[in-house]
């Protein structure tokens, strides 16, 4: 479905003025698009529970909405930047004058299967009129485009500051880029951050067996979108988190790649894991929520030997080499690719954002301590990714060399973890321990 608004040159007085002006710049009509969701958009049902009101063509009764109705409420969440495109058009119903600027948003509106139904059980002929026929289909085809240009609002980000795209251009067109809970960050020492036993650990639910996933290049990444109802809970989330899908990020060279940092140090690579909070149904909806989405952080390590675990998914790399490209795997065991330990795993804990555009700040992060390892063999294949489209022969440029977002301040925010002591700690204080009773033997035996 397509949602019109129009408005009109307010120095022409009134609609019928601007559609009769012959003036290209007349009316301004936004249009935005639907998306099928699996719950009904409570935020339409000022308007279509007054659907009986105008069940038939040419209805005379006056509906009134609800008092505190906004139109602002249908409208989607941009979320600091409105992504559209612009071009001089006309009226797409007769007489289809050509006094329209459009300006077509691509954020897009959700609405259910069955409020949809509702409105194809209105009627495009009037009250008691035989045979009477329902409303639907009721869209224009699409127009020639002739000599026309269409502009674009849309800012095509990237990681190449000298193409003024990059992490520090973002914030310039994406409002939420520069604001407060920004992600990633430099998570301090272990021994500055506090320890909140409340957390517990993370309870992964059927990490153990996934199936049919597809494999992508998004132009910025390799991302790999889960099916299948596949969940983490506990770890101080509160509720379930279903698994949506898992990216990575990396640099040019080994000694460095990871968006988070440890006390300053950097890794090779970094693996998120992408889940949405159950009870919003989705990525999109989640976006809307300050606890919508909870991403897992993993740091990794570089290996002598090959990660059997991510062959499985490197081996389809090849067929994606290129901006746009997927590929389809059937079978992945998604606890392969993490930690050896996968029960108890140790995590700092923190409120962020999206590391990339458009950074909306709704993300509950967890990045454990315990690393993942790969080859530099490996890590080299993820590099000769492209960010551009295939050309019609291979090419060596455009690839995706580094994908992190540098380290955002953290303004006051408080990073916690689930654990007291470290391996390191552990065993510094099993020397310490040591020492002290080396040295009360030492005195006991002196002064005897």
């Amino acid at each position: 479905m397509e949602l019109h608004i129009v408005h009109y040159k307010t120095s022409l007085g009134s609609l019928a003025n601007a559609v009769n002006s012959n003036q290209s710049d007349a009316l301004a009509v936004l249009g935005f698009f639907f998306e099928i969701t699996s719950s009904d958009n409570e935020d339409l049902e000022p308007i279509l529970s007054q659907l009986d009101d105008v069940h038939y063509a040419n209805s005379t009764d006056l509906v009134s909405l609800s008092s505190n109705f906004s139109l602002k409420s249908i409208l989607p969440d941009f979320h600091g930047h409105q992504a559209y495109h612009r071009y001089s058009g006309s009226l797409t119903t007769p007489n289809c004058l050509e006094v329209v600027v459009w300006t077509v948003f691509e954020n897009t509106i959700g609405i259910s299967e069955h409020q949809l139904s509702m409105l194809r059980e209105i009627f495009e002929t009037e009250e008691g009129e035989t045979p009477e026929k329902l409303l639907y289909d009721n869209y224009r085809p699409l127009q020639d485009l002739q000599s026309r240009s269409i502009t674009t609002s849309t800012f095509h980000w990237s990681y190449e500051e000298e193409l003024n795209t990059g992490p520090s251009q973002w914030a310039q067109h994406f409002q939420a880029c520069g604001g407060n809970r920004q992600s990633p960050i430099d998570i301090p020492n272990e021994d500055d951050v506090q320890y909140a036993e409340n957390l517990g650990f993370i309870k992964f639910c059927g990490y153990e067996e996934m199936r049919v996933h597809t494999i992508t290049n998004n132009g910025h990444s390799l991302q790999v979108n889960i099916r299948g109802n596949f969940y983490i809970s506990g770890g101080g989330l509160g509720t379930r988190y279903q698994a949506a899908q898992f990216h990575f990020h990396w640099a040019k060279t080994s000694n460095r790649g990871s968006e988070h940092t440890f006390d300053g140090s950097a890794f090779p690579m970094e693996l998120h894991i992408v889940h949405f909070k159950e009870e919003y149904g989705s990525v999109t909806e989640a976006l809307n929520h300050p606890d919508g989405l909870a991403v897992l952080g993993f740091m990794f390590k570089v290996s002598s030997t090959d990660s059997e675990s991510y062959d499985v998914i490197l081996h389809n790399s090849s067929g994606i080499a290129y901006y746009g490209e997927s590929s389809n795997t059937s079978f992945i065991r998604l606890f392969q690719l993490l930690p050896i330990k996968q029960e108890n795993l140790h995590f700092f804990r923190y409120n962020g954002s999206l590391t990339t555009p458009p950074c909306t700040e709704a993300v509950i992060w967890t990045v454990f301590t315990d690393p993942v390892s790969i080859s530099e063999k490996q890590l080299e294949e993820l590099r000769h990714l492209h960010h551009i489209m295939r050309p019609s022969i291979p090419v060596t440029y455009g690839t995706i060399e580094s994908n992190y977002r540098p380290v955002q301040r953290l303004n006051g925010r408080q990073v916690l973890k689930n654990f007291q002591f470290s391996a390191a700690s552990r065993t510094l204080s099993a020397g310490i321990m040591l020492s002290i009773v080396i040295c009360i033997s030492f005195w006991i035996t002196k002064n005897h």
